[in-house]
């Protein structure tokens, strides 16, 4: 696996130096998922990393997963990507998706799965999330306090 860095801005505004597994590595140990869907040879090496500590396990392929990792590969075709995102949508309902800059995906494709962008490494890797739960926050009108109520209404 090639290593990877990119450049984050700590609290105090200072530059330093960090490899892009290693913030995949937090991620996942901030998210500790219990099932965990690796798609991909060097995923799956950086997943049993996460699970050699003992928390969690690797999800088959067929089976659902609280998490799924992948690397998209610059070899893979632009609709064999978009066939892999979303085969791992419909699997877990997070993603954590490592690629390059416009290779095969540009950054419009990433939107269009309703992933964002988490970190970027100095050699065009670029990390994206997609976590169902923090998707779209249910809007404030979206409640019971306006909804209709038909005993206030006037006849």
């Amino acid at each position: 696996m090639a290593a990877m860095v990119t450049r984050m801005v700590t609290p105090r505004g200072l530059k330093c130096l960090m490899r892009i597994e290693n913030l995949i590595l937090a991620e996942l140990r901030q998210r500790k998922p219990a099932k965990l869907l690796a798609e991909g040879m060097a995923v799956q090496a950086l997943a049993q990393d996460y699970l050699s500590a003992g928390e969690g396990a690797l999800a088959a392929a067929s089976e659902m997963a609280d998490l799924a990792l992948a690397f998209i590969d610059t070899d893979l075709q632009r609709e064999a990507a978009l066939a892999l995102l979303g085969h791992l949508k419909q699997r877990a309902p997070a993603l954590l998706i490592a690629a390059r800059e416009s290779q095969p995906l540009a950054f419009n494709d990433f939107l269009a799965f309703g992933m964002q962008r988490l970190a970027e490494a100095d050699d065009g890797q670029l990390l994206y999330l997609f976590d169902l739960h923090t998707y779209k926050p249910a809007p404030d009108w979206l409640n019971s306090k306006y909804w209709a109520h038909p005993e206030l209404w006037k006849p």
